[in-house]
């Protein structure tokens, strides 16, 4: 519907200019200006579905848990189990320090939980006990803006992790700490969550302080940027099939719900 349409504006705009005064030839090229302006703002704008108040302080990360979702709570350092409607259901006995991001793994059924002051990613199995951690090294300039987000691609068995700030990094590596690749990135302000996105085989990254959420390929090249307009977003996860975007804030503690 849209070339049609581009086409009879751009046809209407030739007619205009050969017959019309100048004046009127500038009003009609500003209008057909300002709708494509219009047009290409609301296509890099995500819909608001449905935002839902969730019960935990300072919630940050999120994953898919089976028909529910896990999130973990900053202040608190627990993992909770959370309905896409954002009520609390349950929560794990493991208690944690400076949890930012959560996945969880169906394979193992083991959670992973990024640490982020100490820049570690511990494992738990389902009763909440740890099994295992590794240190991913970042050299991060200021302490509390080291590893951010975490999220995992099920089919080759490797995590992706994000560094919030200086520096900007999308880590890939394995289930017990091996890096295979990391990545620079600086096409937002900072990065505070990121999903894999199994589907169409591409990165979801999320940004707090920009306000943006991106879609890159998966050496990290961002390829289309879609405006949040939500204030300390810190969680993600895409169903991709159902076109749904969750992403979860951390200051008040909301489900949004968008359709992209």
């Amino acid at each position: 519907m849209d070339e049609p349409t581009f086409s009879l504006n751009l046809a209407f705009t030739f007619f205009v200019m050969k017959r019309a005064p100048y004046h009127i030839i500038y009003l009609c090229l500003l209008t057909f200006f300002l709708v494509s302006c219009q047009k290409e703002g609301k296509d890099n704008e995500l819909i608001l579905m449905a935002s839902y108040p969730v019960d935990i302080p300072e919630c940050s990360g999120l994953s898919f848990y089976g028909e529910h979702l896990l999130t973990v709570s900053d202040s608190l350092s627990k993992v909770y189990m959370i309905s896409k409607a954002g009520k609390v259901l349950d929560s794990m006995s493991f208690a944690g320090n400076n949890l930012e991001g959560v996945v969880y793994n169906p394979v193992n059924q083991h959670t992973y939980i990024v640490e982020e002051n100490s820049n570690e990613v511990v494992e738990i199995d389902a009763s909440g006990l740890e099994m295992n951690r590794f240190f991913v090294k970042l050299d991060n300039l200021i302490k509390k803006h080291g590893l951010e987000g975490i999220s995992l691609d099920l089919s080759s068995g490797h995590l992706y992790l994000v560094s919030e700030m200086a520096p900007g990094l999308l880590i890939k590596c394995t289930l017990t700490g091996e890096e295979v690749k990391r990545t620079n990135l600086a096409f937002a302000q900072d990065y505070s969550s990121v999903f894999f996105d199994d589907v169409q085989q591409k990165i979801w990254i999320l940004s707090e302080d920009s306000k943006t959420l991106t879609r890159c390929n998966l050496n990290g090249n961002p390829e289309k940027t879609w405006f949040t307009n939500i204030k300390k977003g810190e969680g993600l996860v895409i169903d991709v099939p159902n076109n749904r975007i969750y992403i979860i804030t951390d200051e008040v503690s909301i489900l949004y719900v968008f359709s992209f």
